[in-house]
């Protein structure tokens, strides 16, 4: 779903509204802040969302996103994915310091995706006849630490951090299997794991990823088998090494342009620059 549109406004200031998913937007928003990476796929969350029709949605400007990215495709291979993260960062900056040029009437409002697909004559496919496609949030955790913290919950035994952390921050050999839980079915948003770890408790994490268990036991049915698969911790880490591969060597080639059309302005002003001095000294 690409959710941009224009408007124009009385005073003559042209707003480029784009909506994005508020959850997603705040997570990627925090990874950019700490230097972590950001995938292809999830820049690509921000424009071409297709979340839940309750999830809310909010108006950005991309009149301040500092490049043009109307097409989003090409922009998102020659900028990489971080740059793309910053580029809504800064429109939605820009649309909170400008908003008060625009009359209330018109000002683009945060709404749930169900109202923006009214508003913009989108196919609701979760209007169809067909059920809708259950999306599974899936997470992999070590089998033996996972089996381990189990017991210790059930039993109502103290959890350290540390114990609780090696469920997302894996320290166990490349040859350790990965069960997959369903995040789902947490009452708490793990996205920014470290605050959530500090805030909640080691404990509160645990019984999260173990409503996550019996969420999937719930929802397996509604799963492809291949995303079910128990893989190893060396299997998943190449998986996603190639994808952070892509998107370096994305990020790289867009720098490696940048350089190019550096290098061009200085030559352009280096063949200016004889005919300058020359000029005077006749």
């Amino acid at each position: 779903m690409v959710a941009i549109d224009e408007n124009t406004c009385p005073n003559n200031r042209k707003i480029d509204v784009a909506f994005v998913p508020e959850k997603v937007f705040e997570v990627l928003k925090s990874k950019v802040a700490k230097g972590s990476s950001v995938t292809i796929k999830e820049a690509d969350s921000l424009v071409n969302w297709d979340c839940k029709n309750s999830e809310t949605v909010i108006p950005v400007d991309m009149n301040g996103a500092g490049a043009n990215l109307d097409d989003f495709e090409a922009a998102l291979k020659e900028l990489g994915a971080k740059k793309i993260v910053e580029c809504f960062i800064k429109a939605h900056k820009h649309f909170e310091a400008t908003k008060n040029t625009i009359p209330e009437e018109e000002l683009p409002q945060p709404m749930t995706a169900k109202e923006w697909k009214v508003e913009n004559d989108e196919e609701d496919e979760e209007d169809e006849n067909e059920p809708p496609k259950y999306m599974a949030d899936l997470f992999h955790v070590p089998t033996k630490a996972w089996e381990a913290i189990k017991v210790k919950f059930a039993a109502n035994q103290e959890i350290t951090k540390e114990e609780a952390d090696a469920l997302v921050n894996w320290t166990a050999p490349d040859s350790e299997m990965l069960v997959p839980v369903d995040m789902n079915g947490t009452d708490e948003d793990l996205d920014d794991f470290e605050e959530m770890l500090e805030q909640l408790g080691p404990r509160k994490i645990v019984e999260c990823f173990v409503q996550a268990e019996k969420h999937l036991e719930k929802k397996r049915d509604l799963i492809p088998a291949e995303k079910l698969k128990v893989i190893t911790i060396g299997q998943w880490n190449k998986t996603n090494d190639d994808d952070e591969e892509e998107e370096a060597h994305e990020e790289q080639a867009a720098e490696e342009e940048e350089e190019d059309e550096a290098d061009s302005e200085d030559g352009e002003d280096d063949e200016d620059e004889p005919s300058t001095k020359k000029a005077k000294t006749e």
